[in-house]
């Protein structure tokens, strides 16, 4: 079991890990939402308070859980859809807890007053694994730029080079799919070349448009001009998708994008072209 944490005026139950992995397979669903402030300003049609969005965000999980589950009382009988919002970091001894507040009834008839403003403990850790994997398999829901404006991980993030590459790849992928369809062997490749070559040469030769679907803030971590983030970026993706590379050769793919990268006379008319057909960019 779980147990109860004191910490100045705070009360919070921190969960086992196998009473974490119990809620996540209690069904449990994850949102982001922009927070909303009152901006001061009426609406001239309702006359009401407007609000204005801060550009931070609220995360929150739900799941159906039990009243033991969270250290509530003994009632393992009755299960609860229950939202639970990120709403801070508490470090205590050698332990980084991520504090989670219970919503109560969602709805407007009231009642779950028991879960109002309870507050849970996952060890940082234990999140930390589920928010990688919402942005590395969700980017569209889950991207970067939102995550780390999170209301309660202002910390969490201090991400390595290849992590930041695995992230843009699989944007890039999701993207193509998302345009496409299932991306098959061949435009696996070519899409793969066409990535690496706009990694390479963004920073260092004019080009007339972006890749908006790829998030600015990891692009700008990566180094332009580098031949060896040509290499990184093959065998990570090589990591990530083995399957794919069953019939390519790394060292091969690698020398014929160096080569490339030497020989396109006008690299922005060629990957223009090849972006605007395949990723419907403006």
């Amino acid at each position: 079991m779980g147990r109860i944490i004191f910490h100045e005026n705070r009360k919070v139950y921190l969960l086992t890990k196998d009473e974490f992995t119990i809620f996540l397979n209690s069904n449990a669903t994850f949102k982001i939402s922009e927070e909303e402030v009152a901006s001061g300003s009426y609406s001239l049609k309702e006359y009401a308070p407007q609000s204005r969005k801060t550009g931070r965000y609220h995360f929150t999980m739900r799941a159906n859980i039990t009243e033991e589950l969270v250290g509530i009382s003994g009632n393992s009988h009755e299960s609860f859809h229950i939202y639970w919002e990120l709403i801070d970091e508490l470090k205590l001894d050698d332990l980084t807890i991520m504090i989670f507040s219970g919503w109560g009834d969602f709805n407007t008839s009231g009642g779950l007053s028991q879960f109002e403003g309870y507050e849970i403990g996952v060890q940082r850790n234990m999140l930390e694994d589920i928010i990688i994997r919402l942005i590395k398999f969700y980017p569209d829901t889950f991207p970067l730029s939102k995550m780390q404006n999170v209301i309660g991980l202002e910390n969490f993030y201090s991400k390595s080079v290849d992590e930041q590459i695995e992230i843009i790849l699989r944007q890039s992928i999701s993207h193509f799919e998302k345009c496409n369809g299932k991306i098959r062997h061949g435009d696996f490749e070519r899409e793969l070349e066409m990535l690496i070559i706009y990694m390479f040469i963004r920073k260092t030769e004019f080009l007339d448009f972006t890749l908006d679907y790829i998030e600015k803030s990891l692009l700008n971590n990566i180094k332009s001009g580098d031949l060896d983030v040509v290499g990184k970026t093959v065998e990570i993706a090589r990591k990530i998708w083995p399957f794919r590379f069953l019939e390519i050769d790394s060292k091969h793919l690698i020398e014929d994008i160096s080569m490339n990268l030497f020989t396109f006379s006008d690299c922005n008319a060629f990957l223009g072209k090849y972006f605007r057909l395949f990723h419907q960019i403006p």
